[in-house]
């Protein structure tokens, strides 16, 4: 599991998200990016940078990108690999804080 800094992307680059699952050693593999939700109370910043995100993603084969929010088992089971966006983190504690209640 991996946590990735959005913070210096400004704009879609497939090739950079490329070059980061090489440098992980996920490249090839069926990776889940969990991404902070679209709720009213994310600022507009930090929805840019996801949807600059996923656009940076999507293509891209065996990536997939979800809400941390929406995860479930069974997700985490099919992925080889996770990577959290830093924006993410709190929603997962929330989400993993649930499930362990």
């Amino acid at each position: 599991m991996y946590v990735l800094d959005l913070s210096e992307m400004k704009e879609p680059k497939t090739k950079r998200v490329s070059q980061f699952l090489k440098a992980v050693g996920l490249e090839g593999k069926k990776i889940l990016f969990l991404g902070k939700s679209n709720r009213e109370d994310v600022s507009d910043k930090s929805r840019k940078e996801c949807e600059c995100f996923v656009k940076s993603t999507r293509n891209i084969p065996g990536v997939g990108f979800m809400p941390a929010l929406s995860i479930s088992g069974y997700d985490v089971i099919k992925a080889q690999g996770i990577v959290i966006v830093d924006t993410a983190v709190e929603e997962l504690k929330e989400v993993l804080g649930r499930a362990s209640k």
